[in-house]
């Protein structure tokens, strides 16, 4: 073996052992992680070597904490390109500062660093108005709704999506070995192989189950979801299974929005997410008026011509900023 091919697998050993290190002390290991890690160590004395380096180089990176320019070096942003920070340490100290810093083990530290920043995730998102369709590299697709973030993290025990906006429809492929899990708020939806819809929508979750069937945690009790079942999950309460229709809850996957007796406000709401001029109710008694019907997504101006047609509302002013809507 050349010297070369030698640095290249010990580099890469160190990178996973890092991540292995920055997993065990987050928030989100589990039992899956502690028996992943255990064979891995398992697999190779200089597995659990570079475990151990690692482990060390850590705790250092804990020690430097009240230091104010490790901070402030460990805490930038991998992409930033600014230097504002640079103008504030003057040069001289700066220059001596990081050349001791970096020529130590904080070297390894920030590396260790870059390595936890890339094994959280991918990021995939969509603007105002867009949809997306995804396929991960397990073979799982997310289909993502208007305004809609979601992180991505395949690892070797499971894998692991964050919904931080919006609204996705997934397709899990089947894994046994890996379970797939979905993060909003304090709530988590764990499949294997199914397809399902999640909603986050301020602090309230929904989840709905088209085929399969998924397990909802939160705050350590568990809920069963059936195909066709939706649940209603907010903070302060309980989660609420609801029968749910299969076409209204799926139409956005398709385009459509489909209103069934809705509140004119709610119907509006969701018409807004989509983008184009935002649609405003004259008061509360506008906002009651029921409405039903088929509308595409992000034509909020023929929305607008529709209720005005169908409903006894009327267009009281409009702008190039809003439409503003009341009862005739």
């Amino acid at each position: 073996m050349t010297d070369s091919v030698r640095n290249n697998l010990l580099s890469l050993v160190a990178a996973r052992a890092a991540y292995w290190v920055a997993r065990m002390g987050s928030d989100q290991r589990t039992r899956a992680d502690d028996e992943a890690l255990a064979r891995w160590l398992d697999e190779n004395a200089a597995h659990r070597a570079q475990f151990n380096a690692q482990k060390a180089l850590w705790d250092q990176i804990g020690a430097l904490s009240d230091d104010p320019v490790a901070r402030q070096i460990l805490g930038r942003d991998p992409q930033e390109k600014g230097r504002e920070e640079d103008a504030e340490i003057p040069y001289a100290n700066r220059l001596s500062r990081r050349s001791l810093f970096f020529g130590g083990t904080a070297a390894a530290a920030a590396a260790m660093m870059g390595v936890f920043w890339l094994a959280a995730g991918t990021e995939f998102s969509t603007r105002p108005g867009q949809q997306r369709n995804v396929t991960l590299a397990d073979g799982s697709t997310v289909t993502l709704d208007t305004a809609t973030r979601i992180d991505v993290a395949l690892e070797e025990g499971e894998r692991r999506v964050r919904l931080r906006s919006g609204q996705a429809y997934f397709d899990v492929a089947p894994d046994k070995t890996r379970p797939f899990r979905v993060l909003v708020e304090g709530n988590e939806i764990r499949a294997l192989g199914t397809e399902f819809n999640v909603r986050r929508d301020g602090r309230r979750t929904e989840v709905y189950l088209a085929h399969g069937s998924v397990a909802i945690r939160k705050r350590g009790a568990e809920i069963i979801l059936r195909p066709g079942q939706q649940a209603l999950i907010s903070p302060a309460k309980a989660p609420r299974i609801v029968a749910a229709e299969p076409d209204r809850m799926q139409s956005w996957r398709r385009g459509k929005l489909i209103f069934d007796a809705t509140p004119l406000a709610e119907a509006v709401a969701e018409v807004n997410r989509y983008g184009g001029k935002p649609i405003r109710l004259a008061d509360a008694a506008t906002g009651r008026v029921k409405v039903s019907g088929v509308f595409h997504v992000g034509r909020s101006q023929a929305f607008v011509e529709s209720v005005t047609v169908a409903l006894p509302i009327e267009v009281e002013r409009e702008n190039e900023d809003e439409t503003l809507l009341g009862q005739r």
